[in-house]
């Protein structure tokens, strides 16, 4: 019975926050969602200031007109936006991807995904085209939010929703990285990986402080209980959810305290304590009821008609699944549907109704079946849309290039056929002179590039060779000279008490046995066997258990796509950044976190690690070639990779590296000669 009533609530607990507008300065939480603006764009010089003030007011008030109404008339919000975006025509202002957003977010409350992604798209289109990052931060974390509904978590929901944090986190967002942590947190709970999903709700929460946004701060507390709960850590979870409570209870936060009593009724269910269940569920829906929120009103209907079941009170659990199926029939919530015929299925399964049981679950099934495929379709639906924009593109070119050259006719007719030729003549040699000047501007780029790539090969190849002459001198010499002392000293001395002898011998014994461990530790950095016997895998899992160890570093990783097994320089290389990226976190970053994650693509892999150490000064060339970093980013360059190294001081590093899974002859070559 508990993993039943747990499937119930499953798509709310999981609801993460939407981004669909931004009034300057201003954070609004509606629903489950955020809503806020950014200052937008001056007007244009070539328009009169009056004129373009009037248009802004103008779109402004639209836009909070659609917002206001977004969640109790999706239909009117929607009409109000696609009034605005006929207003707004073809321009490319940061207006129109808000309204393109809200359209989306209408379509995404209706549950109709196709159409949503649809218009989310169109907007990241736009953002990308006018370089409006916060927004298109806003968008990719709505279809996040749009694909971990549909349970798409790995594949599609983290990627946006890491995408949008590492966006709001450069443009030092606080409160909105926040919400994309808190996204992240929701995406790891779903996947059961509590551990991460916590870790990313405390950094929320903590991000949440800063700003005292206490509405987030309740938000995180409320993820945070729920994770607990979920671990049946249930005194961990009341804990949080009555920090929550007074959190919105302080700033009168109603929609808080709605979600804080339906989750705390939702474990009271989990306990099987139904008396307090049926309580919590009252006060969360007589909240509901207080905003007019249709969708908490309905999972508290769900929620009391789950408790009736367990305690056996069939009939007045009828009465309440009833009245949620007919409340999402009319707004027209096809997940609330199906969530709503699946108690009815099982409450005429418990009356001995087999048919009518059987019937509903069918229609749970159908209707849960044609949402899940949506995203599916939306797919092609998109690369055909993608494919008829692009063609009525190049016809409208077409058609505007046809009306040029008939016009530039008519106006040239003056001209005589001759001159006509020579210029097309002039104009054709000056082409081919251009591209010829570029044909060896090219050649000429591409021999000072060979010659930097060997310089450079060269190079390491002498540091590399240095570093092992230097550790064979520095500790291998050492060791055996001492050893060599004590042997040499036995032989010449034979009146050395027995005593004495065998102190020295023991002591040589011992000096020998290091070096023996040194030339071991040596031959493992150079090819290291943990590699060849368990792959990149085993040989990371094998270095973050020993870091993991010590207690100084805490390291975690995640590894996606990783099948069989690697080209044996691509797997070196990227065990050896690891080794060199895990060094610099220790040495010089002095972090006390470092993740990394290893994703495997059709044709490259790629390596990213994000440290919260104190950072570094990317400009600072004496750093980076004294710290390892610049042999480092060499050997991948030379396997045709790249390297990407986000850092400023005391905001920790970002180290992204992208390789082939198949280099190239040359790049053999090279690792050849370096020892790779």
């Amino acid at each position: 019975m508990r993993n039943h009533i747990k499937v119930v609530f499953r798509w709310f607990r999981r609801k993460p926050f939407i981004f669909v507008k931004i009034p300057a300065g201003v954070l609004i939480l509606a629903a489950i969602f955020y809503l806020f603006f950014y200052q937008l764009e001056k007007p244009s010089e070539n328009e009169s200031s009056l004129n373009k003030i009037t248009d802004i007011e103008l779109y402004d008030s639209l836009m909070h007109k659609s917002n206001s109404i977004l969640y109790s008339d999706p239909d009117s919000a929607r009409f109000v936006a696609h009034h605005a975006l006929g207003l707004i025509g073809e321009q490319k202002i940061p207006h129109k991807i808000i309204f393109l957003n809200i359209v989306g977010a209408c379509y995404h409350l209706e549950v109709d995904y196709k159409n949503a992604l649809n218009y989310y798209f169109q907007a990241l289109s736009v953002s990308i085209e006018i370089q409006d990052s916060m927004h298109m931060a806003q968008v990719h974390n709505n279809i996040g939010v749009l694909n971990m509904e549909v349970g798409n978590y790995k594949d599609a929901a983290l990627n946006h929703f890491i995408t949008a944090k590492n966006i709001f986190n450069a443009n030092d967002q606080t409160r909105f990285y926040a919400i994309a942590l808190n996204n992240i947190g929701l995406v790891f709970k779903e996947l059961r990986n509590y551990e991460k999903a916590a870790e990313n709700f405390y950094l929320a929460l903590y991000n949440f402080e800063e700003k005292d946004d206490k509405n987030g701060m309740s938000a995180a507390l409320t993820n945070l209980a729920e994770t607990y709960a979920n671990q049946e850590k249930y005194s961990r979870a009341f804990e949080y959810l009555n920090k929550a409570i007074v959190l919105s209870e302080s700033d009168q936060y109603i929609f808080g305290l709605c979600k804080s009593y339906q989750t705390k009724a939702n474990i009271y269910l989990m306990m099987e304590d139904h008396i307090m269940a049926l309580n919590y569920y009252r006060k969360s829906l007589s909240f509901a009821e207080k905003i007019n929120h249709p969708y908490q009103k309905i999972f508290s209907n769900l929620g009391m008609a789950k408790t009736f079941i367990q305690q056996g009170r069939q009939e007045t659990a009828f009465a309440h699944a009833r009245e949620s199926l007919d409340a999402a029939i009319d707004i027209g919530h096809s997940v609330l549907q199906y969530e709503s015929y699946e108690v009815l299925s099982i409450l005429y399964e418990q009356v001995g109704e087999f048919e009518k049981s059987l019937e509903y679950f069918r229609k749970h099934t159908e209707l849960k079946d044609e949402v899940l495929n949506q995203i599916a379709l939306h797919q092609i639906y998109d690369l055909e849309i993608k494919s008829l924009n692009t063609k009525t593109r190049y016809q409208e070119l077409e058609l505007i290039s046809k009306e040029l050259t008939i016009q530039q006719k008519r106006n040239q007719l003056i001209f005589s056929v001759i001159a006509f030729v020579l210029a097309m003549t002039g104009i054709y040699f000056v082409y081919l002179n251009y591209r010829n000047r570029q044909r060896v501007r090219m050649q000429e780029m591409t021999i000072k590039l060979n010659e930097k790539k060997s310089h450079a090969s060269i190079e390491a190849e002498i540091q590399e060779r240095k570093r092992i002459g230097q550790e064979l001198h520095d500790c291998l010499g050492q060791m055996l000279s001492v050893a060599g002392m004590h042997i040499s000293l036995l032989q010449r001395k034979k009146d050395i008490p027995e005593q004495h002898k065998d102190k020295l011998l023991a002591t040589a014994m011992h000096s020998v046995e290091e070096a023996f461990a040194e030339v071991r530790n040596i031959s493992h950095n150079l090819a290291p066997i943990l590699l060849s016997e368990k792959g990149l895998s085993g040989a990371l899992k094998n270095l973050s258990d020993k870091v993991n160890q010590g207690g100084h570093l805490r390291m975690t990783y995640e590894i996606y796509g990783l099948e069989g097994n690697l080209n044996t320089l691509v797997e070196n290389t990227l065990f050896r950044a690891m080794q060199e990226i895990l060094n610099n976190a220790i040495k010089h970053s002095k972090a006390s976190v470092l993740c990394i994650y290893v994703t495997q693509r059709a044709n490259e892999i790629n390596l990213m690690a994000e440290d919260n150490g104190k950072g570094f000064d990317t400009t600072n060339f004496a750093f980076l070639n004294g710290s390892g970093l610049t042999y480092m980013k060499t050997r991948i360059e030379s396997l045709n990779g790249s390297i990407h190294i986000d850092s400023t001081p005391m905001r920790g590093t970002i180290i992204n590296i992208l390789l082939p899974l198949n280099p190239t002859a040359n790049a053999q070559q090279f690792h050849k000669r370096t020892g790779g």
